[in-house]
């Protein structure tokens, strides 16, 4: 017994010194842990707010239920509104939505191995909503749906004392065609129950064409958050 712990810690310290000597720092490791931990999460309750002005203003709100089946996730329509007038499942901005899949995966900055990111703490820290913040800056390359190259450019806000993710922006370059300008903000929490999960996103572009500049504001609010549980394969093979 002796013999084996010995091994587990030596291989502990060997891996740490590792990750120092790759330039790891610490506070991100303890981010990366928090966000693997608690990857398998998903929004029971799930609404967004999209806002358009310019030429043509309009303001959609849709309002989402998501429940774990024993075939996995089963997204419901709750309730929408277009403007002044409620707006039925089959409309095409709520279709849009519902074809989103909300099964978690391990994507995203966090789950990024640091040869794969330009990763850069800030010398000072930032204040986010009343949290002593370590400040990262990150690139990352990723390939867009058209097969072209883009660099994901973002700015991560980490807890300086715990390594729990408040905050994250990005953008991209080059931007889309027609985007003129594009930010997107992640907010992230941990409720009583110790759980850790993004509650809110926000994005934020700029489109001009024609002569004509639209400002779209969408906002994601998450809530309710439950362990996802993969469909069972007991029964894949059976006729």
């Amino acid at each position: 017994m002796y013999k084996r712990v010995l091994f587990a810690t030596l291989l502990v310290l060997v891996l740490a010194s590792s990750l120092m000597a790759k330039g790891v720092d610490p506070l991100w490791t303890k981010a990366q842990d928090i966000s693997n931990k608690h990857w398998n999460l998903v929004p029971g309750k799930f609404k967004m707010t999209s806002k358009v002005t310019g030429p043509q203003s309009m303001t959609v709100e849709i309002h989402l239920a998501i429940k774990q089946t024993e075939e996995g996730l089963e997204t419901e329509f709750i309730q929408g509104v277009m403007g002044d007038e409620e707006i039925a499942a089959d409309h095409a901005a709520v279709a849009q939505i519902l074809m989103q899949d909300f099964t978690p995966k391990k994507d995203g900055i966090f789950f990024a191995e640091p040869a794969e990111i330009k990763l850069k703490r800030k010398k000072k820290n930032k204040d986010i909503e009343g949290t002593d913040c370590a400040v990262f800056t990150y690139k990352k390359t990723e390939t867009a749906q058209d097969g072209s190259e883009v660099e994901i450019i973002g700015t991560v806000f980490v807890d300086a004392k715990t390594g729990q993710p408040v905050m994250e922006e990005s953008t991209m370059f080059p931007l889309p065609q027609m985007i003129s300008a594009m930010k997107n903000t992640s907010y992230f929490k941990t409720n009583s129950k110790g759980l850790f999960f993004s509650n809110k996103a926000v994005s934020e572009t700029v489109m001009e064409f024609g002569g004509q500049k639209m400002e779209n504001t969408t906002t994601m609010k998450m809530l309710k958050h439950f362990e996802y549980i993969p469909p069972s394969e007991d029964d894949m093979f059976e006729e």
